[in-house]
């Protein structure tokens, strides 16, 4: 072999080691702004909606507080399956909360207040009803609850 083939040579592996390299930064750059847009749309969205979410009082309990705690656990759940907001955050800002809201719709349950009944009465479902035709709410609480604990 003469000098001008080891140098194409030496060139050539220079080349691939440049694109592995490449490709190798390009992804973690990638991964990097997908977690910079999960923190973005979980301060931007679900910031404000998490905040908002009072805890239910059997005593000052309505329909309408009922089912906006359901829905942003059910956003959050959903979110937080597919993976578009960043689970360290929820965990740390508001597991404890995502699942004591849980636990409180699981436990308006027919007979147990005149509030609670007046609320099922309106919104045809119980706490658990609620909690199961959701389907994800749950899982996802269960899942927060694992992490926490650990």
């Amino acid at each position: 072999m003469n000098l001008t083939e080891i140098t194409a040579i030496i060139a050539i592996v220079v080349s691939i080691a440049a694109i592995i390299f490449s490709v190798v930064t390009t992804y973690k750059l990638k991964n990097k702004d997908m977690d910079f847009d999960r923190r973005k749309f979980f301060v931007a969205i679900l910031w404000d909606k998490l905040i908002a979410v009072r805890g239910i009082n059997p005593t000052h309990v309505t329909d309408d507080l009922v089912m906006n705690v359901v829905n942003t656990l059910e956003l959050v759940a959903i979110c937080w399956e597919n993976n578009i907001i960043d689970k360290n955050l929820i965990l740390n800002s508001f597991g404890n909360s995502y699942c004591q809201r849980v636990k409180e719709i699981d436990g308006i349950i027919k007979g147990h207040h005149a509030n609670y009944d007046n609320v099922i009465n309106k919104i045809g479902m119980s706490g658990p009803d609620l909690l199961d035709y959701s389907e994800v709410i749950r899982p996802v609480c269960a899942q927060i609850r694992n992490k926490l604990d650990k």
